[in-house]
């Protein structure tokens, strides 16, 4: 996807898949891509990756996991450049 609007352009790179591996078990993926030029030259890059999933313990019981790596360059100011990572569980009930 590309969006251009006066001087400012921002492109994205949204890619998302699952695979369930049996009746019990999903895993899934999510790329994030998004470089933007904006005013005054300023540029900058996000790039995010998610991996996470799901197993079903009981008949409307889901344990969730996720691990996120998000990661930002900035062209301009190395010092607002940075990466973060995550990891997220969560018990999903189902009533």
């Amino acid at each position: 996807y590309e969006y251009k609007a006066n001087s400012f352009k921002t492109e994205l790179l949204h890619f998302v898949f699952s695979y369930q591996i049996n009746d019990y078990v999903t895993l899934g993926a999510l790329i994030h891509k998004q470089n933007n030029n904006g005013f005054y030259g300023r540029e900058n890059e996000i790039d995010i990756l998610l991996l996470g999933g799901h197993t079903k313990l009981a008949q409307g019981v889901k344990f969730a996991y996720s691990l996120e790596r998000v990661e930002q360059k900035d062209m301009n100011y190395a010092f607002r450049s940075g990466q973060s990572n995550f990891a997220g569980l969560a018990l999903l009930l189902t009533f």
